[in-house]
């Protein structure tokens, strides 16, 4: 009885409200208020006044909503660009550093008047890293086993083994590459042999052992026995230790060439009778002149 009773009540209800929006919207537009719109009005006014501040408040959210994934997107956008013009940069710093190795290069051709070519280098050995690289040039190129390759600051190695397209370098700081050298400042001669326990460095045996050098010291190929020409800078004396005596034991050499990051070299070959007559520097600026 109770379930019917409260559906009466909900139902006079409803149809009381409907009547008072009826009356209400059927009001003429010049008749004051009644007593019952009055009434509706101000139950009608609290809740008018938060569906209007809901709506207010969730136009503000949705908006900031929308501007925040403006913004993601628009620095998304200036993250990728600035990534761009990142790459850009690096390769246009790289593009210069060939570029001077490459005119380097040719300014010692130039100077040399010898036979030459210019290679890149393609790889390093893992099992022979301070030993052995291999170039983009070989056989199809003129390249020959015994061959001399040189940097503007000096000498690099020989070449070991040639195939069509490539060639493997012996670097002069391989055990395997016994080397005759002298002292520019006196003209000593001796051998000097790579030592990779020490770091890349030469270890120079001169023939008279009371021969007198000094760090600081450059070292040259001395032309001896071997098809490498004489003159071209093989490095700098940086520690010498003598005997009790007081007679030369060991004299280390580090190397003129940078040979932990070779990039271009110049694979050079001496005509028969011809000297080599090695620049004191490469002036970049002689070759733009």
């Amino acid at each position: 009885m109770r379930f019917w009773r409260d559906r009466r009540f909900v139902g006079s209800l409803l149809i009381s409200l409907c009547l008072v929006v009826v009356m209400v919207l059927t009001r003429a537009p010049d008749r004051p208020p009644g007593t019952l719109e009055h009434l509706w009005n101000e139950l009608l006014s609290p809740m008018e006044a938060i569906l209007t501040e809901v709506s207010r408040r969730t136009g503000g959210w949705m908006g900031d909503l929308i501007r925040f994934r403006i913004i993601v997107h628009e620095n998304e956008v200036l993250r990728e660009q600035v990534a761009e013009l990142d790459a850009l940069e690096i390769q246009r710093a790289l593009l210069e550093q060939e570029n001077r190795r490459l005119r380097e290069l040719l300014l010692l051709a130039e100077i040399l008047q010898v036979e030459v070519g210019i290679a890149r280098v393609l790889a390093r050995h893992p099992s022979n890293w301070t030993r052995q690289l291999t170039l983009d040039r070989g056989q199809g190129d003129g390249v020959r086993i015994g061959d001399v390759i040189v940097t503007p600051s000096g000498l690099v190695g020989r070449v070991v083994f040639v195939t069509t397209n490539t060639a493997r370098v012996m670097l002069i700081t391989s055990p395997e590459s016994g080397l005759g050298v002298e002292s520019l400042a006196s003209g000593d001669a001796g051998a000097a042999v790579g030592q990779i326990a020490q770091g890349g460095l030469l270890r120079v045996s001169f023939f008279d052992p009371a021969v007198e050098v000094y760090e600081g010291d450059i070292i040259v190929t001395s032309g001896l026995g071997e098809a490498i020409p004489a003159g071209i800078p093989v490095g700098e004396v940086v520690r010498v230790t003598m005997e009790e005596m007081g007679l030369l034991r060991e004299v280390w050499v580090r190397p003129a060439a940078d040979l932990n990051h070779l990039h271009e070299v110049m694979i050079i070959r001496l005509p028969e009778g011809q000297t080599l007559r090695w620049p004191g520097t490469v002036d970049e600026e002689a070759y733009e002149q």
